[in-house]
């Protein structure tokens, strides 16, 4: 080989050789930011949890809908006293919060008052009467029988606690039946003897407790059965006898506040 034909080997410049490795690690940091960019722009965005408590259940899933958010009804419901039956009484997350699109609402619904009432049933007939409690999810603890003129055998005289009360859901009430007039032993004739089972509400107008007199005017005149110190809203029974067409008279002090025939 020639002399002149020979080359040395060349080789980078000292500077390249250094930069080299930088410029691979920004090229990896560029990719790698580049890639977080792309992934956080494919993610959903955030949305906020609408208002939907006290609302019917399907016109909060619809509001969820809109603002772009699944939902799920939880199986169990509880008591509320300012949430109709039926209505949102809870979610999770809770209104208002931000969220990602799509998640998930868990939604508790109200099952209404923990209480009801006790309906009028007085001088219906025992079936009936069983069915209505039923039916406002009530059940008869006792059944007590008592002479009364003037309600049908087999019907209700009364029921404790009263009608119109506010009672526990599924509790039980008390019922007084009618088994008709009494019949006077020594002649067999039923009207001859009269009874009346009174349900009396002591006036609630008045301002202390008072004396509270029944006096039942018959046949025989005019006499006082219950004499006795009550305050105002006292609820109590009470079952009056008299012989041919008679008068139940009740006064509070001085005041007569109820009369009936029986």
């Amino acid at each position: 080989m020639h002399e002149s034909a020979w080359k040395p080997p060349s080789y980078p410049h000292p500077l390249a050789s250094c930069m080299m490795p930088v410029v691979a690690v920004l090229a990896m940091m560029f990719l790698g930011m580049l890639a977080l960019t792309l992934w956080q722009k494919s993610m959903p965005g955030n949305v906020t949890v609408p208002a939907v408590i006290g609302l019917p259940v399907a016109q909060a899933q619809d509001r969820l809908q809109q603002a772009g958010l699944d939902y799920e009804v939880q199986k169990e419901s509880q008591p509320s006293e300012t949430v109709p039956e039926g209505a949102v009484l809870s979610i999770s997350p809770t209104e208002g919060r931000s969220v990602k699109a799509g998640r998930t609402i868990k939604i508790l619904l109200s099952a209404g008052s923990a209480y009801v009432t006790v309906p009028v049933v007085h001088s219906q007939p025992k079936d009936a009467v069983h069915a209505l409690l039923a039916k406002v999810e009530l059940s008869v603890s006792s059944e007590d029988y008592a002479n009364n003129a003037s309600i049908p055998t087999d019907c209700v005289i009364d029921v404790t606690p009263k009608s119109g009360s506010r009672v526990a859901r599924n509790s039980s009430v008390k019922l007084i039946i009618s088994k008709g007039p009494q019949i006077d032993a020594s002649t067999g004739d039923s009207q001859q003897l009269h009874t009346d089972t009174l349900t009396v509400d002591v006036p609630t107008d008045a301002s202390a407790a008072a004396e509270l007199r029944i006096e039942v005017t018959d046949d025989n005149g005019t006499r006082v059965v219950y004499r006795q110190t009550h305050e105002p809203g006292d609820v109590f029974v009470f079952t009056v006898e008299g012989h041919g067409q008679s008068t139940a008279d009740l006064y509070f002090g001085d005041n007569n506040f109820l009369s009936q025939k029986f």
